[in-house]
């Protein structure tokens, strides 16, 4: 069964990740250890002086002139090229060797350099099956707990293999849907030859061309798997195959990252990410998991995130507006149904398959403020019909906000009762500034019933602070504390709500009252001046994530790196981008020329040493939150006067809302901000 061999895969990572901590590297790489690279992103000649920077170099120096390596073309999507640092595809799925000895990770000493996946066949008997299977995620407890992915917006797979068995190989490409099944699939067939040359298959992924056999009506917007097979057409006592360079080839050809224009470039990006999320979504209950490699929960956030760019990709044609109906209705009934089980609100996390509360089983306030702000904007669309309307009006009613609010502030979360602790309210409540605590006091005031007045909790983010990266430039205000200061927070209401127009909030200490834009702008400006300052201007930006260990989960930031000072999260590069800063568009043309782009978009995080030719380590794993987040960004900068943000910030109730809470001058409308909340002026 799947989960079976995803587990033996899990095993063969851990091994791998386990040399690779020793530092037990290839000696092959030494010709290379000399190596002086020119650094494009400062502009000086240094040595590159870490091991495994060294190792990067190697496996990258001899691959410029390989199919995938062409990393001008953005349409060129990766899903193991043997630069990741997991023995994952970068769907976020195990490889898994089946019936064979197992897959291992092996750096290549040829010509081309770079990773391959290493199959041994042997023994095995003339004619006799082995096979290597690419899983499109992580797997549950059962077979229901599964995500798919959507290969429809791909035009080609390509893949590279290298036959050392020395005899001759029939081989054939299979793809299996959903219901993994023998009798629902598509299989491509090729042919090895008994060389050790390096062959390259190309793939139609339209199942009408020449070459496709099919079994039933496999359904390509939902793979499971992608297998190679292979058949020694002679029997072996043992032999090998290498594979690397699995690439995708998006439909709509090529877009040349230097020099396509920008719009053109965030435009595929965004429809990657989107129709990356949209395919991840359960069909039964239309939640989307937390993360690209496991299949056991949904999250509120991840979920609320979808729902509110669905407008956008409908306008863009990505989604039909009948699907996003449906969708939406679903959602709706799904949404109820984790309200007849809850206390107050959705919980905050949920089982993939029974919808209980999972993981640390909780209700989230400001989790349930984005369900509730997407659901309200869905409702207030003039393409929703009457009745979809209504039923939205009902389920955003049963919404209990008020039951969060306390002396102090918004309590983040009701928990469940568990065997350690009490069912109950945190004691912590949302007193930074982070932007959580506002857009709650917006779900809640918009709520007809169980409403709390906007105003009543705006003020709430008392530990507020002006703190500045570089000596010029402003201070924007974050959170007192240097550890709450991730870029997320200072982006998060101006992805939801537009007040670019509007002045300062009513925040009762004129020095500490703000525009949540002008704040976000500063902010980035900040990060970008400093990261150029030490000699990083293009890898944006540290962020609240997973260092790429799945062991630390930080708010991280560059006033607060927590020790890994070469970290950063390259998703998070759509924040400057959206903020309009100097360089912005230079990073975001950096980091994808570096290739840290795969089916996901933005790579999730990477390490880079100062100065180094390329990064020392990528995950090929996803949080959706952070793809979301990007994804949202992506969307508000396309769009512009359109954005999401200013057709929410536009309606009535939620202009009245606003009204409440930011300063208004009397006669001539909002009060400007402060002349000096920073250099860079908003777009």
């Amino acid at each position: 069964m799947p989960w079976e061999s995803w587990v033996a895969a899990l095993v063969d990572q851990a091994l791998v990740m386990h040399v690779l901590s020793r530092g037990e590297l290839p000696s092959s790489t030494s010709s290379n250890a000399c190596l002086v690279m020119r650094v494009r992103f400062n502009c000086r000649v240094v040595p590159t002086v870490s091991i495994m920077a060294i190792l990067c170099s190697a496996i990258l120096a001899g691959s410029q002139c390989r199919s995938l390596a062409s990393s001008t073309d953005l349409a060129v999507v990766s899903l193991y090229d043997g630069r990741r640092t997991e023995l994952l595809n970068t769907w976020g799925g195990a490889w898994s060797a089946g019936d064979t000895k197992g897959a291992t990770l092996q750096y290549r000493t040829d010509q081309t350099g770079g990773g391959a996946l290493c199959l041994e066949l042997g023994p095995v008997r003339a004619k006799e099956e082995r096979y290597l299977q690419c899983f499109a995620s992580g797997f549950g407890p059962s077979p229901e707990y599964q995500q798919t992915r959507d290969l429809t917006p791909y035009a080609r797979l390509d893949f590279r293999l290298r036959n050392a068995t020395h005899v001759a190989l029939r081989g054939v490409l299979q793809l299996k849907d959903y219901r993994d099944s023998l009798q629902q699939r598509a299989t491509y067939p090729f042919q090895l030859p008994a060389t050790t040359a390096w062959e390259t298959i190309a793939v139609p992924l339209s199942l009408a061309a020449a070459g496709w056999r099919l079994t039933g009506q496999p359904d390509l917007s939902r793979i499971l798997a992608i297998d190679f097979r292979f058949e020694p057409q002679a029997a072996l006592t043992s032999g090998q195959i290498y594979l690397t360079d699995v690439a995708l080839f998006e439909r709509g050809g090529p877009v040349d990252i230097d020099t396509s224009p920008l719009p053109a470039l965030v435009e595929r990006l965004a429809c990657r990410q989107w129709h990356a999320l949209w395919a991840a979504r359960n069909h039964d209950h239309g939640l989307i998991p937390n993360n690209s490699y496991q299949s056991t929960d949904a999250g509120l956030n991840t979920t609320a995130a979808v729902l509110w760019m669905l407008p956008a990709a409908t306008r863009r044609h990505w989604v039909e507006q009948g699907e996003a109906d449906r969708y939406v209705a679903l959602l709706v009934r799904t949404t109820d149904r984790l309200l007849d089980q809850a206390k107050y609100v959705p919980p905050r996390n949920v089982d993939w398959v029974s919808l209980k509360p999972s993981l640390l089983p909780e209700e989230s306030v400001v989790d349930a403020a984005f369900m509730a702000l997407a659901l309200h904007r869905y409702k207030s669309l003039p393409s929703t019909s009457r009745t979809l309307r209504e039923a939205i009006a009902h389920t955003q009613n049963r919404f209990d906000f008020a039951s969060f609010a306390c002396p102090l502030g918004w309590c983040m979360a009701y928990r469940y009762a568990g065997p350690h602790c009490p069912a109950g309210f945190t004691c912590c409540t949302y007193d930074g500034y982070t932007n959580e605590s506002n857009l709650t006091s917006l779900a809640a005031h918009l709520a007809e019933s169980h409403s709390v007045l906007i105003e009543r909790h705006w003020n709430s983010s008392r530990n507020r602070f002006r703190a500045g990266l570089v000596e010029s430039g402003g201070a924007p205000l974050v959170h007192a504390l240097k550890e709450f200061r991730a870029p997320f927070t200072q982006a998060l209401w101006n992805l939801l709500v537009d007040v670019r127009q509007r002045g300062v909030d009513i925040y009762p200490d004129g020095n500490l009252a703000a525009n949540p834009w002008q704040n976000f702008v500063c902010y980035e400006q900040n990060v970008m001046d400093r990261l150029s300052q030490t000699g990083r201007p293009y890898l944006v930006q540290p962020d609240a994530g997973d260092d790429g260990t799945l062991t630390c989960y930080r708010q991280f930031s560059l006033y607060d790196s927590f020790g890994q000072n070469d970290l950063f999260m390259p998703w998070s590069a759509a924040f400057p981008l959206l903020a309009g800063t100097n360089r912005a568009e230079d990073a975001l043309r950096f980091l994808l020329q570096h290739r840290l782009h795969d089916p996901f978009g933005l790579a999730d995080s990477a390490k880079w040493t100062t100065g180094a030719a390329e990064p020392y380590s990528i995950t090929s794993r996803h949080d959706f939150w952070n793809t979301s987040l990007a994804t949202m960004a992506f969307l508000e900068w396309l769009d512009q006067q359109a954005s999401a943000s200013r057709s929410f910030a536009v309606l009535p109730e939620v202009r009245t809302a606003l009204d409440r809470v930011f300063r208004v001058q009397a006669g001539s409308g909002a009060a400007p901000s402060p002349p000096d909340v920073g250099r860079v002026k908003s777009p």
